[in-house]
């Protein structure tokens, strides 16, 4: 493969699982604290659209986390649907 190979969609999500699958749920779970956080510094209005589309509010996430059940959850990846 060289510099100018587009990836796919495949070669992404077999990326993503292999760098997840290479992780703790402690360091997974520090990853995506960073890039949340990044993207709510950076950019306030994707952060609110990315939860927008995911049909939820901030203030969903104001509880302590033993609260919110990733079962209760209606993101479209615990749905089985594609994520965005």
């Amino acid at each position: 493969m060289d510099n100018t190979t587009v990836p796919t969609h495949e070669m992404i999500q077999n990326l993503a699982e292999y760098i997840v699958n290479g992780m703790s749920y402690q360091e997974l779970t520090q990853h995506v604290y960073e890039d949340v956080y990044s993207i709510m510094l950076d950019d306030q209005e994707v952060f609110h659209a990315n939860l927008e589309s995911l049909g939820f509010e901030p203030e969903d996430f104001t509880l302590p986390h033993r609260y919110w059940q990733v079962e209760t959850c209606t993101s479209p990846v615990n749905r089985g649907e594609d994520a965005i």
